[in-house]
């Protein structure tokens, strides 16, 4: 089965796409709401550098991965808001549960970071679950590190003793000292712009904010007045005429949840519980409102909060894990089993398909194939065809290409690099040319030369190796003249017709490629 990227076809893929949305998302969405969202964001994105050469601007793409019957069966959201770090780009990918491990989540971040390539992107930003190990390792393995945690945590106001949690004392305390209590609702006209100053001032203390405070068309549309939001619902301590903190509540009607989308308190007000009287505030509000539950995300060094929240009997549920990775150290991995259609003068590399399957027959049934590559197995047609399905996806270790004339596709060889080691930044590399009014015509060398760029230029690896049977003097000749330096002999490495035969180790450095082949 194949799975391909096409992009997103809105407004038709709204509702499959909320269905995947919501395997992942804490809090479910709908293509009502998605619609909604997309209405507020700019049709086309404006990108630039910056005065220190880094991106700025703002821009997105939106790619789906498909079946053969157009199912989705992942997405990949990779944006950056014009207050986004100078440089990163965010992104979301998700990939349907059943569609796991078959080189689909490898197809939506290459298209990230090809197109974070494009942009002059430096930097991508992520969030995957803590419970979710094969993710975590997924990316871990494709150059991303952890940075920070997230912990969320739940409230079920079922359970709530209200008589004995009302805090009584901490809200008189309060009121002596000149502090009240309203909502957005109650405020004058110019209550938001006011609640907007005090974002300015608490959204950078935030641990692991990164990137500008929006301007206030911006923070209205994505903060305040997120999915959920009511303007009664937006909670303000009040000193004097200064607004000294907020806690905005949102709603969701279909799980009849609230959510804190923010809580901060400004520097002049910190330690004088006001923190916890906005979370009292707010659970008062929920149980107006005969909400089932309320729940938060805070970061885990965020220690002040956490307190308030365990104080008040929420309860830690998974965590988020924010994680990060320069673009140069992801794209060696994302594009390592990259189907590109390489051509040169007379063929072309590509990736198998299941047409090719009675050239890629009669290819590797060649006795003379078999005989200069030492194998001696034997392979049934449907050992072949479940062959070319694996190397027709992207493999995590190796990169199949066959070699195909250029005027009729017809397949005439394979180059492979294979026991790929990112680690190591090492790989091996075979070919092989079926019949021999194929061979000695150049096209081995051309598909051997075009290899090695992959590797060394596109996959930044750092050593190229291969073996060759010393019965094969022409290959060896051909391999010494593309670069390839004799490292060693495995001694009686094949017994073939009757005799053993050594095999000769060969390779090339990064270094070397780069000074024979012109590459800076």
């Amino acid at each position: 089965m194949t799975n391909t990227l096409r992009p997103l076809r809105l407004p038709d893929d709204y509702s499959a796409l909320a269905k995947l949305l919501n395997t992942h998302w804490s809090e479910p969405t709908s293509a009502e709401r998605l619609e909604e969202d997309d209405a507020k964001l700019y049709e086309v994105g404006v990108t630039y550098k910056d005065d220190n050469g880094q991106l700025a601007g703002y821009d997105r793409t939106r790619y789906v991965a498909v079946t053969e019957q157009d199912e989705i069966v992942g997405f990949v959201w990779s944006w950056r808001a014009p207050w986004t770090e100078p440089g990163a780009l965010n992104n979301t990918l998700i990939v349907a549960e059943s569609y796991r491990n078959q080189g689909v989540g490898q197809l939506l971040l290459r298209h990230a970071a090809e197109w974070g390539t494009g942009l002059g992107a430096t930097k991508l930003y992520a969030e995957i679950w803590d419970d979710s190990p094969d993710s975590l390792g997924f990316v871990k393995r494709r150059g991303f590190t952890e940075e920070r945690q997230s912990y969320q945590s739940v409230l079920d106001l079922g359970k709530i003793d209200f008589e004995n949690i009302g805090d009584d004392q901490l809200f008189a305390r309060l009121a002596s000292d000149g502090v009240r209590f309203s909502t957005l609702a109650d405020e004058p006209d110019d209550g938001e712009l006011k609640l907007y100053e005090l974002y300015k001032g608490t959204l950078v203390d935030i641990p692991g904010f990164t990137g500008e405070v929006p301007v206030i068309d911006e923070w209205r549309k994505w903060y305040l007045q997120a999915d959920g939001y009511a303007p009664e619902q937006v909670i303000i301590a009040v000193a004097g005429d200064k607004y000294a903190g907020v806690t905005n509540v949102l709603h969701n009607k279909t799980t009849n949840g609230m959510y804190h989308e923010y809580t901060g308190v400004g520097r002049n007000y910190r330690g004088r519980g006001i923190a916890r009287a906005l979370k009292l505030k707010a659970i008062r509000l929920a149980r107006q409102r005969d909400a089932a539950y309320i729940r938060t995300d805070n970061d885990s060094t965020n220690a002040p909060i956490l307190r308030i929240n365990q104080s008040l009997g929420y309860v830690p549920l998974r965590g988020m894990i924010r994680i990060v990775a320069s673009l140069a150290d992801v794209i060696p991995h994302t594009l390592k089993n990259r189907a590109p259609r390489i051509e040169g003068d007379g063929i072309v590399l590509r990736y198998a398909r299941e047409s090719d399957l009675e050239s890629y027959l009669a290819f590797l049934r060649d006795p003379e194939m078999s005989r200069l590559t030492g194998s001696q197995a034997e392979f049934t047609t449907e050992q072949i065809t479940a062959w070319i399905r694996k190397i027709s996806v992207p493999n995590d270790d190796r990169a199949d290409f066959v070699i195909a004339l250029a005027d009729t596709d017809e397949v005439i060889g394979e180059v492979v690099l294979n026991e790929v080691d990112s680690d190591n930044r090492s790989a091996n590399i075979r070919i092989a040319i079926q019949g021999n009014s194929h061979r000695g015509k150049g096209y081995g060398t051309q598909a051997m030369i075009h290899m090695l760029r992959h590797g060394f230029e596109t996959l930044r690896l750092h050593r190229i190796h291969l073996g060759v049977y010393a019965f094969n003097p022409r290959a060896i000749h051909v391999y010494e003249k593309l670069g390839f330096r004799r490292e060693g002999v495995e001694r009686d490495a094949l017994y073939q017709n009757g005799e053993f035969h050594d095999m000769i180790m060969m390779a090339m450095l990064e270094e070397e490629y780069r000074s024979l082949y012109g590459v800076s």
